[in-house]
């Protein structure tokens, strides 16, 4: 359980069931948040957004060659993480060549992308 001085989020109280593994994964730098302290646990996640978390968590090299017919609208610091992870299977795109950077995670591509990451 970690400590909960470690809830580095001004939105994310103690009491909150998510709390703990908040702290632990920002203590990991797997998560940052939004800047300015903000975490935003209400709010949905983006396809890059969520592509970042699972390459931190796996700590995968960077490197790869992205064949996305939308990567010029993956935003600077999500690319790297994009990139790899297509490059090694984790991730795919939505049909038609695009990956849809900023599009939402649905539930069942999140499910996805945590069974390619666990397997």
């Amino acid at each position: 359980k970690a400590s909960g001085d470690a809830v580095a989020f001004t939105d994310v109280s103690e009491s909150d069931w998510f709390a703990d593994d908040v702290a632990i994964l920002s203590s990991s730098h797997i998560i940052k948040g939004m800047g300015d302290g903000i975490f935003a646990p209400n709010s949905f996640i983006t396809r890059q957004d969520a592509a970042l978390i699972i390459f931190r968590a796996l700590e995968l090299p960077e490197g790869g060659v992205s064949s996305f017919t939308d990567e010029a609208e993956i935003s600077d610091y999500a690319k790297n993480a994009v990139v790899a992870l297509s490059t090694r299977g984790y991730i795919s795109g939505v049909g038609n060549g695009a990956f849809a950077p900023k599009s939402l995670l649905t539930r069942a591509q999140a499910a996805q992308l945590i069974y390619n990451a666990i397997r």
